[in-house]
């Protein structure tokens, strides 16, 4: 709620309360002035015997000013009396604002922790920037991450109502918003979100795709809340759960989660709120599961219109049937149609034609529209003619976690080897590159948050992918492993000055290894990385840290010639992570190992960043 009401009731009680005496003292001074101006003109004044009379003119003068003073204490107790209800109204107006005010300051304190190093939203659109709601119409200020509201949502009004009744069964209303890819899901709990966002006082968006990802946003969660730490992000998701199962005024958001057992640890037990999007289904036992279904037919038709500006109900009706009603597809359909200032008869026209070529190749996918195909197929034909680096720009959007791509991070950071001639001429000119990035979000392929963080649909993203032959692929993921060695810290990536940018990089990281190993990639840049991301991961957890390390240690040992130093370094960290996670004879057998590498380069010794004797005495005890 804004302060202003407050402010403004308090400045009228403080008017009313000071004008009483002013008046009282206003008139006293003046009738006293005019007294002795009386006194000082007497020789102007008939020649009265008694006015010569000092004694005699000044007890006129003071019983005028007394009865001056009892005139203005009535008019005074007057104007208190009369203004005495307006004054309480304003007093009991600024006690509620003040109130209202307390439930924000949890924001504003939490706020002073996250400013030093700023976790940006790892979801894009930001999942928005954290921020604390101030809508003139919310009556308290809300805590939250949610994005920006779509411009462009239409219908949906009966399912909209579905989860409404099913979140109010409560006490802890779980509501699973499962269906096909692109059908509108995540945009639909968005909405959700927006209508009801005055209803609580936190409302938080997770994205739930991987464990990494959900602990990430909920250590931002307990940052705002005042309860966590993000050095230690295990203790500090514990820490927001536990914090949310102690209160009943939120609602979280578990965005495109895998499964229920994947998610169910991180579900707090409290009387509050959670709606989860997902594609899978068997959440019966978890969730109340609601199906989402395409647009209806006239909603499809009206989107459309929204989108295009553009009035042909018979053409938008043949189209939207074509798209099967898809959110995604009648999106990507609409601003092909408005980046090429074309009507919608000719886009049909068009989409046609295209979708018969498309009938021809492999199938999709079984969750994976076909229109989305096509409608991405045209976008992508009119940038190859246009904006060459746009495409290839797209293409490293590919082998990246879809959301919240840091892309203008990483191009800043960007060797001439990591990136295609195309793109690299681009990122040399400022101007140049903001164009590159125009032509993706213009033709929707990419969502925009702010200056740095971009979102890829996934199923746009999985399209891409098909087009791309594996000689390509390979190529591509060589490039892509040397961007994001680029912008990860070289030391210190688990400092809390670093969070800011390994936190928007590790889950990047984490794909692109699937990728690296699925294609067949090994070279001292992926080894490299790995070995930076496996010190990182030591603040998140040491499973995932000693599998890393292992990782980096077959990547240094696979290439001709093994880099000596590296892959020492690399078995020093590996042994100590062993020890410490209990694992004392796998540890020696590292250990051993390292032994033999300094045994056969004695250099090797004073160049290492463990301490070997210091390790084996360790090991020893």
């Amino acid at each position: 709620m804004s302060d202003a009401p407050a402010q403004g009731s308090g400045g009228q009680s403080e008017s009313m309360h000071w004008r009483g005496p002013a008046a009282a003292a206003g008139m006293t001074i003046l009738v006293s002035v005019l007294a002795v101006v009386t006194n000082i003109a007497t020789g102007l004044l008939p020649d009265w015997e008694w006015l010569k009379n000092s004694p005699i003119m000044w007890a006129i003068v003071a019983g005028l000013t007394a009865i001056s003073a009892v005139l203005t204490y009535v008019v005074q107790r007057w104007f208190s009396s009369e203004n005495s209800s307006t004054n309480q109204s304003a007093i009991n107006k600024s006690r509620n604002a003040d109130r209202f005010r307390g439930i924000g300051n949890i924001g504003s304190a939490a706020g002073g922790a996250i400013g030093s190093v700023h976790v940006e939203k790892i979801f894009v659109n930001e999942p928005g920037r954290d921020r604390v709601s101030e809508d003139q119409n919310t009556p308290q200020r809300v805590i939250t991450n949610i994005p920006a509201r779509g411009r462009h949502f239409v219908g949906r009004d009966s399912i909209l109502s579905m989860i409404e009744s099913r979140i109010a069964e409560g006490p802890i209303a779980v509501v699973a918003v499962h269906g096909l890819g692109g059908i509108g899901k995540t945009q639909l709990a968005l909405e959700y979100c927006h209508l009801h966002m005055n209803s609580y006082a936190i409302v938080w968006w997770v994205r739930a795709e991987t464990p990494v990802t959900i602990r990430a946003d909920l250590t931002r969660l307990a940052v705002r809340l005042a309860v966590g730490d993000l050095n230690d992000e295990l203790r500090a998701t514990e820490s927001a759960i536990e914090a949310l199962s102690n209160r009943d005024d939120w609602l979280l958001v578990f965005d495109n989660a895998e499964s229920a057992s994947a998610l169910r640890p991180y579900l707090p037990s409290a009387s509050g709120n959670i709606v989860i999007t997902s594609r899978a289904r068997g959440w019966e036992d978890t969730a109340t599961c609601l199906e989402v279904e395409q647009l209806e037919l006239s909603e499809a038709v009206q989107l459309l219109r929204q989108r295009t500006n553009r009035n042909e109900p018979d053409a938008a009706t043949d189209l939207s049937e074509e798209l099967g009603c898809l959110p995604l597809a009648l999106s990507q359909a609409a601003a092909y149609i408005s980046t090429h200032s074309m009507s919608v008869q000719s886009y049909l026209d068009l989409y046609r034609a295209s979708a018969g070529r498309l009938l021809g190749e492999a199938p999709l996918p079984g969750d994976y529209p076909r229109s989305v195909a096509v409608t991405w197929r045209l976008h992508f034909d009119s940038l190859r003619e246009n904006s060459p680096a746009a495409v290839d720009l797209l293409k490293v959007c590919a082998f990246l976690n879809p959301d919240e791509m840091p892309l203008l991070l990483l191009l800043k950071n960007a060797g001439e080897n990591s990136l295609t001639a195309a793109v690299a001429a681009a990122n040399r000119d400022p101007l140049l590159r903001e164009r590159m990035f125009g032509a993706l979000v213009g033709s929707s392929l990419l969502t925009r948050f702010d200056d740095e963080k971009f979102r890829i649909h996934r199923l746009v993203q999985r399209v891409l992918l098909l087009e791309i032959n594996e000689e390509e692929a390979v190529a591509h993921c060589r490039r892509i492993v040397a961007l994001l060695k680029d912008s990860w810290p070289k030391r210190g990536a688990r400092h809390p000055s670093r969070w800011s940018v390994t936190v928007q990089l590790f889950p990047h990281c984490l794909l692109l290894f699937q990728y690296a190993e699925l294609l067949d990639v090994a070279n001292e840049d992926l080894g490299d990385l790995y070995y930076g991301v496996a010190d990182f991961s030591i603040a998140v957890d040491a499973g995932t840290a000693i599998d890393l390390t292992e990782r980096a240690l077959e990547v240094f040992e696979s290439l001709e010639p093994v880099p000596l130093l590296k892959t020492a370094n690399v078995l020093g960290r590996l042994a100590s992570l062993l020890w410490r996670a209990g694992e004392g004879e796998a540890a020696k057998v590292r250990v051993r190992q390292l032994r033999n590498m300094i045994d056969a380069d004695q250099s090797l010794a004073s160049r290492l960043d463990v301490n070997v004797e210091l390790l084996l005495a360790e090991l020893e005890d």
